[in-house]
């Protein structure tokens, strides 16, 4: 099974792989932060900016744009993006923001799955 670290790094190097993802993320600057409840501390932060997504140590005094908690094996299901399993942890996911951020989240984690599923 995965780590959450190597599990967003599988996501965000299957954003980069779709070219017309950095469209969707052009203007969009925002900060993810992730936090899993078995350690209940901040883990890491997904920055969104320039059209890339990149991850980095979440530190003090960086304040998130959106916030996702929840347990460890949950977020992992989560930025799989299987269709079934997405769905039914995207309700055991307490996740903060604007619903606009949200929603930009939930398109790219859906894109990002989008083609995997077949290799």
């Amino acid at each position: 099974m995965l780590s959450l670290a190597a599990r967003l790094h599988a996501f965000v190097e299957a954003l980069h792989r779709k070219p017309h993802v950095a469209v969707l993320l052009n203007g969009w600057e925002r900060k993810v932060g992730i936090i899993t409840e078995e350690e209940a501390q901040r883990c890491c932060l997904l920055w969104f900016r320039a059209g890339k997504a990149e991850i980095v140590p979440w530190t003090e005094g960086v304040t998130p744009d959106l916030v996702l908690r929840g347990a460890e094996r949950h977020l992992l299901t989560l930025f799989a993006g299987e269709t079934l399993s997405y769905l039914h942890v995207k309700t055991r996911i307490e996740t903060t923001g604007s619903v606009r951020d949200q929603l930009k989240l939930d398109a790219l984690i859906r894109l990002a799955a989008a083609g995997d599923a077949a290799k």
